[in-house]
């Protein structure tokens, strides 16, 4: 009787597990073939987010930045005679409100999907574009520089946009070989990023040591309240490199001379006065290989 009863118990959970397979998209085995992003801020040159495939669960998903409108987003794909989300029918060139926050399926020329759409509450965005449109030669080399554009957002309205960037490269030591990278940012002009004061140059640590990301805030918070000569502001962000989501970083003061950073005579200012139009960091840096090793020999 006991195992008549037990059979019975395990044929209803397997027919429950059946049908809620046949009600719940599977998850994709491949990343699919298609290729999609929202823009997020028509308003502020056009900042774009990429539908982004989780190969270890499976499944899409979209972070979208805060104050984005998510009733109103217009959308572009490729590699698709048809998409919709939810049965929603998407149009390529137009708006839609489909990408609401939390789980949906989108279905692609008739293969399904799970999707997950995040948004987040408070944070300013930064967009970086780089002249590639990539970041594979960045990630690949911490020394090379690449330009590119930035625009920052901060309560839905552009408080950068695409202000021009000297370059975009790679930072730290063993937090570089991090899947998520630290980078250092070089405007063209001097720009004040999010109340911190004008400046070229910018650091954003990625933090990806620390589950919390709140150890490298918590110590300048610490410095500040001490009274040290110099902490570096920061602010936290969400950050974009080429309509990728990267996750959540401090971008922070580089520490330099400046009247709004290290205040001591800025002799870096007084070479580039007295040598108009020379590439001073190129001009600093001779690299040569002596016996297949790679030295850097500051003039």
């Amino acid at each position: 009787m006991k195992k008549q009863v037990k059979k019975i118990i395990t044929c209803i959970l397997a027919a429950a597990l059946c049908i809620a397979g046949l009600a719940m998209p599977a998850a994709a085995e491949d990343a699919p073939s298609f290729q999609l992003c929202v823009t997020v801020f028509p308003q502020a040159g056009g900042t774009t987010v990429d539908l982004w495939f989780d190969a270890e669960e499976g499944c899409l998903r979209l972070f979208l930045p805060a104050r984005c409108d998510t009733s109103a987003l217009p959308v572009r794909f490729s590699g698709a005679r048809s998409i919709s989300v939810d049965e929603k029918a998407l149009t390529d060139g137009a708006a839609t409100d489909a990408f609401s926050e939390g789980e949906h399926t989108i279905t692609c020329d008739g293969t399904e999907y799970p999707l997950t759409v995040l948004r987040s509450e408070t944070l300013p965005s930064v967009f970086i574009e780089t002249e590639s449109g990539s970041l594979d030669k960045i990630q690949a080399d911490k020394d090379y520089k690449e330009p590119g554009s930035v625009t920052v957002v901060e309560n839905g309205s552009a408080v950068i946009e695409n202000a021009a960037l000297k370059s975009v490269k790679g930072r730290g030591n063993s937090t570089w070989f991090a899947d998520k990278k630290p980078y250092n940012i070089k405007f063209e002009k001097k720009t004040d990023v999010l109340g911190m004061g004008k400046a070229k140059k910018w650091t954003l640590l990625a933090n990806h040591f620390d589950a919390s990301l709140l150890r490298n805030s918590a110590a300048l918070n610490i410095a500040k309240a001490f009274g040290l000569p110099f902490t570096p502001e920061y602010r936290m962000v969400d950050l974009y490199a080429n309509g990728e989501y990267q996750g959540n970083y401090l971008i922070v003061e580089s520490v330099e001379v400046g009247d709004n950073r290290v205040e001591i005579t800025d002799l870096e200012t007084a070479n580039e006065n007295a040598n108009p139009g020379t590439d001073i960091e190129a001009a600093q840096l001779m690299t040569r290989t002596v016996n297949g090793v790679k030295d850097a020999l500051m003039w």
